[in-house]
């Protein structure tokens, strides 16, 4: 009897470099300030990651944070944004992050509520 030959086997693909998964959230009980400012908080899972974080009308803030921590990043509301919150008690916010290197987007949908409510 022949003897049949092993059957090819594929070898995994190369891993490429991890792509940090980047988590957004409003700051404590209290994320934003009186004067306007919104404080969120940008953490990063998977490797170091940089980037900008922006928001309508031309907001951003610029970022760089080790895997594993997290970071604050403060952006000013716009005085309808803020007469929102102060009005309703939440306020809904779209926000994407560019990280560096990376060619597309990632959008956020971000809730932020006052204590209490």
């Amino acid at each position: 009897m022949p003897e049949s030959a092993p059957a090819p086997t594929s070898s995994p693909p190369a891993e490429s470099a991890a792509r940090p998964t980047v988590k957004l959230k409003p700051r404590g009980r209290m994320p934003v300030t009186e004067d306007g400012e919104l404080r969120l908080w940008v953490a990063c899972a998977g490797a170091e990651c940089g980037g900008v974080l922006s928001m309508r009308r031309g907001r951003s803030a610029a970022f760089r944070i080790a895997a594993g921590a997290r970071d604050t990043i403060v952006l000013r509301l716009t005085r309808r944004e803020r007469a929102a919150y102060a009005r309703r008690g939440r306020l809904v916010i779209r926000a994407t992050v560019r990280l560096a290197g990376a060619p597309q987007l990632d959008p956020h949908r971000i809730v932020v509520r006052r204590a209490g409510t």
